[in-house]
């Protein structure tokens, strides 16, 4: 076993019997949440007012622009994946082998540079 703080499980698509899928009865639930989007938009805005140039410094503008929006997901590509996912190793076990997202997936994903300063708690005064 390669993380023994993890219980070994083979993914859903090699189990016998019915799935369980009864996690996917909740809501997808997002914070803010987005049925009452109108009130974080506007806090978004008075906020940005005075934080907007520091965000673009950090580099973090465009993934908080993202929030605008909302998550966007097709359903049955998440419940298709699942099937393939190994919770055990984190990663996706397909015919050809194992597939897991790596941070230039994130970075494309997100718009967020996996380079720049490293960040050190120990040593961040606040």
């Amino acid at each position: 076993m390669v993380f023994p703080c993890f219980e070994e499980r083979s993914p859903l698509i090699f189990t016998q019997g019915p799935y369980d899928l009864r996690f996917l009865k909740s809501k997808f639930r997002t914070e803010p949440r987005y049925e009452n989007n109108k009130r974080y938009l506007c806090w978004l805005e008075k906020v940005e007012k005075q934080k907007g140039q520091f965000w673009k410094e950090m580099e973090i503008f465009n993934l908080i622009q993202l929030s605008r929006q909302g998550p966007k997901y097709h359903s049955e590509s998440i419940i298709a994946a699942l099937h393939f996912w190994n919770p055990s190793t984190c990663s996706l076990n397909l015919k050809f082998g194992m597939l897991t997202p790596t941070l230039l997936d994130v970075a494309g994903l997100t718009g967020l540079k996996p380079i720049g300063q490293t960040f050190d708690p120990d040593g961040h005064i606040s």
